[in-house]
């Protein structure tokens, strides 16, 4: 029987030395979103900011998390409350964003980037500050602020956690 040993250190003739390649990086974190037309450039400052803010892929792109208009959105836990914005989760768990145009919401690209938050995060809860904060919330901001990051970033494993700074 013939045994193995360790050759470090020498001369090989007639042996292949293999170096092995270095295996492609795999592909950063990302989720894709796919709006209605109405809502593209408000879905894509969006989808800015939370790149930016989590150092991933977040992108337009056919086939993504649907961003539809809907008229008449109503408050789970309140059915007679209108609201401007709603992420669901469908029984195969994908995501879908509803957002009702037609309020008077504070800006739709608040609401769609607080929607794509809940989208990312698959989370309905809220932070207590910042753009992920409940709309009835005071210290609700425009803002993807740390607590925001750190809802979102619980569940979406974010490559960063950059805040954006507010104004």
């Amino acid at each position: 029987m013939t045994m193995c040993a360790c050759a470090q250190g020498m001369e090989l003739s007639g042996v292949e030395v293999i170096v092995p390649v270095d295996e492609p990086e795999s592909p950063p974190c990302g989720m894709a979103f796919d709006p209605d037309p109405e809502l593209l450039d408000a879905t894509q400052r969006a989808a800015d900011r939370w790149s930016a803010a989590t150092g991933c892929d977040i992108r337009i792109e056919d086939g993504g998390v649907p961003v539809i208009v809907h008229d008449h959105l109503y408050a789970v836990k309140d059915p007679s409350q209108e609201i401007c914005g709603l992420a669901t989760c469908t029984e195969d768990e994908s995501a879908v964003i509803k957002l009702d145009v037609s309020l008077a919401c504070s800006d739709t690209e608040d609401t769609t980037t607080h929607e794509m938050g809940h989208a990312l995060a698959r989370l309905k809860r809220h932070s207590l500050t910042g753009v992920m904060a409940s709309g009835m919330n005071k210290n609700r901001t425009t803002v993807i602020d740390a607590a925001s990051l750190e809802l979102v970033c619980y569940s979406f494993e974010c490559a960063e956690i950059v805040p954006e700074i507010s104004e």
